[in-house]
């Protein structure tokens, strides 16, 4: 079983610095609002699960289904620049 902790936790989300030529996570927050106002900032920054601690899996499938759309989405945007920029050069 999966141990709990702040960054396996639906409502972790991390945050990334470049350094040369890949990205490496550094700190992150926690987006829950209830933990927010029920918990002092100090004590979530320790990395201990709350009470309301969920696991990631269905974030992660959320999250790629939503990349999917938006590259569709790009695609379609890109095509019909295509489109106009070789209609401008007719």
């Amino acid at each position: 079983m999966e141990e709990k902790n702040c960054k396996n936790c639906e409502y972790y989300i991390p945050h990334y610095v470049k350094r040369r030529t890949k990205f490496s996570e550094i700190e992150g927050h926690c987006v829950n609002d209830q933990l927010n106002k029920r918990y002092p900032r100090e004590k979530w920054k320790l990395r201990q699960p709350c009470d309301y601690w969920k696991p990631q899996n269905n974030k992660k499938e959320e999250r790629k289904k939503t990349i999917k759309e938006v590259l569709r989405d790009m695609e379609k945007s890109l095509e019909d620049i295509k489109l106009i920029l070789q209609s401008d050069e007719e």
